[in-house]
């Protein structure tokens, strides 16, 4: 799809977002990154700002979830894998600042997150990051923001189209 230009931005969520703006998401995250940046379509994180974390300066330090290889092996009951081999199964991979065009939050947008923009908005906002913590009301407004956000990068209306896993702005077509 995005070869042949039927994409036109990826939104995707975090886990946690480092000081710098790296980014830990579900496992494939980081894949879809590379892909949209190979194919030069913008690529969005939509998340609370509970979601910063200033204790981690870079995604190197993100602590990364390993689950049991047995999640790979079996479906169900049934083993599908041939016994004695070994397998590698992360929860989340780190996509790093710089393949994300903005991550939009609920107090506001960072274009081109770097340590000095995501301090900003925060400075901005008059919050600090510990504060951001108390953020429950925050995923809502993240996905108002991001709808937001994306209008005003790329000049959609607001009509908005919900369906499976795709959503369309004007006609921009989002995988999410």
């Amino acid at each position: 799809l995005m070869k042949d230009k039927k994409i036109d931005l990826v939104l995707v969520g975090a886990d946690r977002i480092a000081k710098n703006g790296d980014t830990a998401n579900k496992i494939g995250t980081y894949s879809l990154a590379v892909l949209a940046h190979h194919h030069n379509i913008p690529f969005y994180i939509a998340a609370p700002c509970s979601t910063f974390d200033p204790s981690i300066e870079t995604g190197i330090s993100i602590p990364i979830e390993y689950r049991d290889e047995k999640e790979i092996f079996y479906c169900g009951r049934k083993r599908i894998a041939p016994p004695g081999i070994a397998a590698f199964n992360p929860a989340f991979d780190v996509t790093p600042a710089s393949l994300i065009t903005s991550i939009i939050t609920e107090k506001g947008i960072i274009s081109n997150p770097c340590a000095e923009s995501i301090e900003k908005i925060f400075v901005t906002c008059h919050i600090r990051y510990k504060d951001s913590r108390d953020s429950i009301v925050g995923a809502k407004m993240v996905i108002s923001n991001a709808f937001k956000g994306i209008e005003r990068c790329h000049n959609a209306s607001t009509e908005i189209i919900i369906n499976a896993a795709a959503i369309r702005i004007n006609g921009a077509k989002i995988v999410l």
